[in-house]
């Protein structure tokens, strides 16, 4: 479900001053604080459908071969009792950089649209442009590894693809159009990478395909930067209101602010209530599934996650099984809440410091790069 950024401004939590965490620390899955409390079962099973991923795509902690025999067992678990006894004697928990991190949250949100241009729905969602080309840096160079650039050819030479502004001003002609949204909308779409578009004939999921390789700028940034708001008023709900208010030739130049454009693909019908895809390639379950840079955390892998403030208590196994342009490195972690505009309230307001480890098979080696480097 590739994400480009949470709705706001995000703070990334940092170290306090003094001696640097170790990057590993490898604990018995019992010392978890809360792991005891917490229902394990529903882990399970979010784990065995990502577990292709982890025993077919190198896993950055860890081999296939270690995750192999786990992930073979888990498929014959079916109770609480045996989900228990799985992690606590299969596992062992694994701190990164302290074990502290950044929890946000993001969902998948339901608009309207229109198969036709109309006054309120005048902005295309766009599928991916036959020019535009992704690529991969550390295919190329190992010290470039988990960075990617997108362009076009012009002259046989890669060059910049065009910005969010100069995009809306002229669609390019090789994009097929999915359909039309009102312009915040597309926004908040693209921000959340994939999402259900209710038309007159029948809700379709959107799910992400490319994005133009230009750099997010949170406009919650913009906002403060230019005085509209304090930082600590920033969210999704705020961000809405002020840009459903002003003038529309004042929330189009906040809008380009932001020169990423995320472009999308048609998955099909929106049935029943499983998630969309996340990036490890299975649908994502809401409150269990969560995103996490997969050069830190393996794609697949059970992350447990305790923390509260005033939005959320939670103290549970998720599993990594999605990415997001805003998640980098070990200290930030992104739990999917569901769909529609419930699940958008608490994601729009998610800021939790919490305590993060990750499980791994016993017996796995820890690399001696740092997690991310």
């Amino acid at each position: 479900m590739r994400k480009i950024l949470p709705f706001l401004l995000v703070l990334t939590a940092c170290a306090p001053f003094g001696k640097e965490p170790p990057a590993f620390e490898r604990m018995a899955v019992t010392e978890i604080e809360g792991f005891g409390e917490s229902p394990l079962l529903p882990a399970v099973r979010t784990f065995v459908k990502s577990c292709d991923w982890l025993t077919e795509k190198n896993p950055v902690l860890g081999g296939e071969e270690d995750w192999q025999p786990v992930c073979q067992e888990a498929e014959f678990i079916a109770t609480e009792g045996d989900a228990r006894v799985f992690f606590t004697s299969r596992f062992d928990a694994v701190k990164l950089h302290g074990g502290h991190a950044l929890v946000t949250g993001y969902y998948e949100p339901v608009f309207e649209a229109s198969a036709a241009r109309t006054e309120a729905f005048d902005q295309p969602v766009l599928a991916r442009p036959e020019d535009l080309v992704a690529v991969d840096l550390g295919a190329f160079r190992d010290d470039l590894k988990g960075r990617r650039i997108a362009g076009r050819i012009e002259d046989g030479r890669l060059v910049p693809y065009a910005d969010r502004e100069a995009i809306e001003l002229s669609p390019p002609a090789e994009a097929e159009i999915l359909g039309y949204m009102r312009a915040d909308d597309l926004f908040f779409l693209q921000i959340q990478g994939s999402g259900v578009l209710e038309f007159p004939e029948g809700a379709r999921r959107i799910g992400y395909a490319a994005q133009n390789g230009h750099p997010y700028k949170a406009i919650g940034k913009t906002l403060v930067e230019e005085g509209h708001m304090a930082l600590e008023d920033v969210t999704m709900q705020s961000i809405r209101q002020w840009l459903a208010t002003a003038p529309e030739e004042d929330a189009a130049r906040v809008r380009a602010s932001n020169p990423s454009y995320v472009f999308f693909t048609d998955r099909g019908p929106a049935e029943g209530d499983e998630g969309p895809l996340g990036t490890a390639g299975v649908p994502l379950t809401a409150d269990y599934s969560v995103a996490v840079d997969r050069f830190a955390i393996p794609l697949g892998a059970p992350v447990f996650i305790s923390g509260e403030d005033d939005v959320l208590s939670i103290s549970k196994l998720t599993v990594a099984q999605d990415t997001g342009g805003a998640i980098r490195g070990p200290d930030r972690v992104d739990l999917f809440l569901g769909r529609g505009d419930e699940a958008g309230e608490t994601a729009g307001r998610l800021k939790l410091d919490a305590d993060i480890v990750v499980l791994i098979p016993k017996g796995a080696a820890l690399p001696i790069a740092e997690p991310g480097a």
